[in-house]
């Protein structure tokens, strides 16, 4: 099946209510072509000079694995050695990182709630020739491409009993030769087809399953990856803003989430199947069966009366998304702890290039 193609961004508004609210995959075409450093980010030469000293992690394979050997070098080596090697650079693009200011952040992000809410920014480089496994990601994904073609295979979450998970949310099955045999679920899946070229982004929502194949002779894209909503928190104040809005601004403008607001996210990513408006009890039960250990049904109580802040007799996402972070913070800290392992994010750090002269 297709996707929704655009060849314009929308403003932050209409990208929630179209898209992240609905749960809908969208392309934009071409869009990328005019961020202010989209043709720096296509320069090897310019890369390697500028940027030489950052300290890259990269996979010496393009096939994604589970066990994957992680290696690093300085950018300005790794320029002058992927085309010709199966090497493939997967590096967290964190402050103090100078690239920082040449990435951009799209229109549909410019607002507190999206580009604010910011888990982590990758770059992703090869000579083509990549694929990934076959996984979901836990948080919004905005994906614009450089260089290159990128082929993606989509799926909606509501087929999760499909996908043969196995390590969280990667599946088991070798998608470069499916056995059918084995996998038989996959065949019932109604599959959603993306191709992106050379300046083109695609929204992928939260936890839609997806299998990603890269083609060169070059391949550079970067994806901003932010907290999924079920509500704006401060939609108000976005609106109030939507005049004053750029096409893009850059990655420095927005800093990466406090850990403890991304807790509370992943925290409320429990209850996103339940009605907005739960009722007391309802919550109470969900905390109940995910720390049975953490308070009383009294002290619950408490906790709901102080986050229905409107006096209702119900709690809203909105409500939810706004509480003061310190009256869910023992909630947020179990969930921190039980996600400690799982997306490393690599820190920045530089290298000297003249250490590896000899090896060019």
């Amino acid at each position: 099946m297709s996707i929704e193609t655009r060849t314009e961004f929308p403003d932050p508004i209409e990208f929630f209510d179209s898209y992240i609210a609905r749960s809908k995959p969208v392309i934009f075409k071409g869009v990328a072509k005019s961020f202010p450093n989209y043709n720096n980010l296509r320069n090897d030469t310019y890369l390697g000079d500028v940027y030489g000293n950052w300290k890259i992690a990269y996979e010496p394979t393009t096939k994604e694995v589970r066990t994957k050997t992680i290696l690093n070098m300085s950018f300005k080596k790794f320029t002058k050695l992927y085309s010709k090697n199966k090497f493939y650079m997967v590096s967290d693009i964190m402050k103090p990182n100078p690239i920082r200011h040449e990435i951009s952040i799209p229109k549909p992000l410019l607002c507190g709630d999206l580009g604010g809410r910011m888990e982590t920014c990758v770059m992703w480089f090869s000579a083509g020739g990549t694929r990934s496994l076959l996984h979901a990601d836990s948080a919004d994904n905005f994906n614009c491409l450089y260089d290159g073609v990128k082929e993606f295979y989509i799926a909606h979450p509501k087929h999760n009993s499909k996908f043969y998970y196995k390590d969280g949310s990667f599946s088991e099955v070798d998608m470069d030769k499916v056995d059918y045999h084995k996998y038989p679920k996959l065949l019932r899946v109604p599959w959603y087809y993306a191709k992106l070229e050379a300046g083109d982004c695609l929204y992928l929502p939260f936890t839609w399953v997806h299998h990603i194949k890269s083609h060169g002779p070059r391949n550079f894209a970067v994806n901003l990856f932010f907290d999924h909503l079920e509500v704006m928190p401060n939609r108000a104040k976005c609106e109030a803003n939507l005049g004053n809005i750029n096409n893009t601004e850059p990655l420095t403008s927005y800093k990466v989430l406090d850990k403890f607001e991304r807790g509370r996210v992943q925290w409320l990513a429990f209850m996103a199947r339940e009605k907005d408006h739960l009722t007391k009890e309802r919550f109470c039960g969900i905390l109940y069966l995910l720390n049975p250990k953490q308070n009383t049904p009294k002290e619950c109580q408490m906790l709901a009366s102080y986050i229905d802040t409107n006096k209702d007799g119900y709690l809203s996402f909105l409500e939810l998304y706004n509480v003061d972070i310190r009256a869910l913070k023992p909630f947020v800290e179990d969930m921190l702890a039980e996600d400690d392992g799982g997306n490393f994010i690599l820190k920045y750090e530089e290298i000297d290039p003249e250490l590896e002269k000899d090896e060019l």
